[in-house]
């Protein structure tokens, strides 16, 4: 098998990342190795991401300020000290705030912005499935904006397994950009997707411990992810986020199960674009799981590109990348472009795991294996690869 990939000596391994025109990658303080020390170290693995360089579809005016979605409505406050029962018109001043995320959540109109000060938030008491529930959203020229005023200091708490999802998006949650919160400690997901959304952004949040409990008895077939995103969903970017620690751990008596249900980003839908990521420890699935949808499109269903997936989580299955399709979707993914990514150390030696010809494209990616796709995949009359770039460490 072709892979047209190259060779590369770890002590060379500076030079060839500046002068490789394809990568989008600036680590150019770091050798390889020091990336290994970093991406094993957690509270510096924000370092890795952010020395990558943002997305091209991101801009930036000439003060550094970000570009947002066009919004034209209200900005809003939530934090700790604040109050459910006050007004809208009072929870438009920093000093007096809503209480809680839901709360926004139910009172904003299409153009809205929330900034949500630092503090822990957690699910409306009572409540089991979600700590924020989104069911409204804004429109083409006029998004809703959720941003945490400090990144990962707006802290959304699944209170160890007890709740079950982090953020919902439900019916009508379109036209939404989520940026900078740090959700943890949810049963089944961070971010959840399960209906017909679109146009969804999720930028900069840090997504970690979900589903980190011993697999019971019959449950492995409901999925754990960082991020799940429904077959019928479409235009959905999740771009700079870190995910990690994401998945059951495995027990003996379900051992054929533990190992496949359960991934850093769960990617099902239409025009689903993954870049700039840092994603590692999935031990009980992949990275990123790449799926169907229900619409049947022939262009690009998954963009997947410019991503760090560090470190070898799953013991029993390959690569940091999987793709599959549920029999519950009506279409397989196509024309699938996986590019500018960084492979290191994925598990068995393979990056992407693939098991039937689908249409993709797997270019300029650096991996740290000896296999692009597994060996015994033979037939690829339908993937293209080329210039990818292995590089030989210890």
């Amino acid at each position: 098998m072709d892979h047209k990939e190259g060779s590369i000596k770890e002590s060379t391994i500076l030079s060839s990342m500046i002068i490789l025109p394809f990568m989008l990658f600036n680590i150019s303080s770091e050798s390889l190795g020091e990336v290994k020390t970093i991406a094993q170290t957690e509270n510096n693995l924000s370092g890795i991401l952010n020395k990558t360089k943002v997305s091209d579809g991101l801009e930036f005016s000439s003060d550094s300020t970000r570009f947002y979605p066009p919004t034209r409505g209200n900005t809003y406050y939530v934090g700790p000290d604040g109050d459910d029962s006050r007004s809208k018109s009072d929870a438009q001043s920093y000093n007096t705030p809503w209480r809680t995320i839901q709360k926004a959540c139910n009172s904003i109109e299409p153009g809205d912005k929330v900034i949500v000060k630092d503090g822990i938030y957690k699910a409306p008491q009572g409540e089991r499935l979600y700590a924020v529930d989104l069911r409204l959203g804004g429109t083409e020229d006029n998004w809703i904006i959720f941003k945490a005023e400090n990144r990962w200091c707006a802290k959304i708490d699944g209170e160890d397994n007890r709740i079950h999802f982090g953020w919902n998006f439900g019916d009508n949650a379109n036209y939404v950009w989520i940026e900078g919160f740090e959700i943890f400690g949810f049963d089944f997901a961070g971010f959840w997707d399960n209906h017909d959304c679109h146009d969804i952004y999720l930028y900069n949040n840090h997504i970690h411990t979900i589903g980190r409990r011993l697999a019971t008895e019959g449950d492995y077939k409901y999925g754990r992810c960082g991020i799940g995103i429904d077959r019928t969903s479409k235009n959905v970017t999740i771009d700079r986020n870190v995910i990690h620690n994401i998945g059951r751990i495995p027990h003996s008596y379900n051992e054929p199960h533990d190992y496949k249900n359960d991934h850093g980003i769960y990617a099902q839908g239409f025009g689903i674009k993954i870049q700039n990521n840092l994603i590692y420890d999935c031990p009980a699935g992949w990275s990123i799981k790449i799926d169907g949808n229900d619409f049947g499109f022939s262009e690009n269903s998954h963009i997947i590109r410019d991503n760090i997936f560090a470190l070898p989580s799953n013991p029993y299955r390959e690569g940091h990348i999987r793709f599959y399709t549920n029999p519950a979707c009506k279409y397989e993914p196509k024309n699938v472009i996986i590019n500018n990514n960084i492979f290191y150390k994925p598990p068995h030696n393979t990056a992407i795991s693939i098991r039937k010809d689908y249409s993709t494209v797997i270019k300029n990616n650096i991996m740290t294996c000896e296999n692009l796709i597994p060996l015994y995949f033979k037939d690829t009359q339908r993937i293209i690869m080329e210039d990818n770039v292995k590089l030989e460490i210890e």
